[in-house]
């Protein structure tokens, strides 16, 4: 990772208020993030409201999030506001990933005390934030792994706790594997466009997959994979050419 050459953060001090002004912190690759605002505490031990705004610009900052649900490693480029209290955060923004990998996925996270409570604090936070995927990210989930293209973009809102959170929006890719059966398919085109509800990961898929079979001597058959509807659901169709039976394929 790229080497923090400069971080420069002034803080003020007015009585239970902490005030940033300007900080920022550069990297050698010419990554800036600056922070601006406020934290109030009534005690050492709590805080009691945030207003801080942060914003990434340049090449993105990396970041590296495992959570019990999402794996995240990309450049992180936007603006983000975090504000509300130490016990109802809320954030919101419009960021975009790109250079990097996402990761959906139900499991246990990594379980250091560290991310125990970096998960019970992302937990609370209330989430609004737009997310674009950019160029050269990676989706990944049990059945596919794919290459986004620029332009689409989600809206993030709710909260990771019980699972109150929501995805709409879309995006857009090519490339990578779409895994069938056991089998990975070569992705042609595949566009995901997420309704609005509340935990679950299950949006409407519009799918081109191929895959190419040798046969016996030099011959060989091309498989088509089309899906459309739920990711869910259980809507695959099978084509070759040269024609073969459904038993064949």
């Amino acid at each position: 990772s790229e080497r923090c050459e400069r971080l420069h953060v002034p803080v003020e001090l007015d009585g239970n208020v902490i005030a940033i002004r300007q900080g920022e912190a550069a990297w050698a690759d010419g990554t800036r993030v600056t922070v601006d605002g406020t934290i109030s505490a009534k005690t050492l031990s709590g805080v009691d409201a945030f207003d801080l705004h942060f914003a990434s610009k340049g090449n993105g900052l990396a970041a590296d999030w495992d959570g019990s649900r999402f794996l995240l490693r990309s450049k992180v480029r936007g603006e983000l506001a975090l504000t509300g209290s130490g016990f109802y955060p809320r954030l919101s923004g419009r960021v975009r990933l790109a250079d990097g990998s996402l990761e959906v996925n139900d499991r246990a996270g990594a379980g250091e005390d560290w991310a125990q409570r970096q998960r019970r604090f992302l937990n609370r936070i209330e989430w609004n934030v737009a997310v674009e995927a950019g160029p050269r990210l990676k989706l990944e989930s049990p059945i596919f792994e794919i290459n986004v293209e620029a332009g689409g973009e989600t809206l993030f809102t709710g909260t990771l706790y019980n699972d109150a959170w929501a995805l709409t929006g879309g995006v857009t890719a090519k490339g990578g594997a779409f895994t069938h059966q056991g089998t990975d398919f070569r992705v042609k085109t595949l566009s995901l466009n997420f309704p609005k509800g509340a935990g679950a990961f299950n949006p409407y898929v519009d799918l081109d997959a191929t895959l190419r079979v040798r046969e016996s001597g030099n011959s060989s058959v091309d498989i088509n994979l089309s899906k459309k509807g739920r990711l869910s659901e259980n809507n695959v169709a099978l084509s070759s050419s040269p024609a073969r039976t459904d038993e064949e394929l």
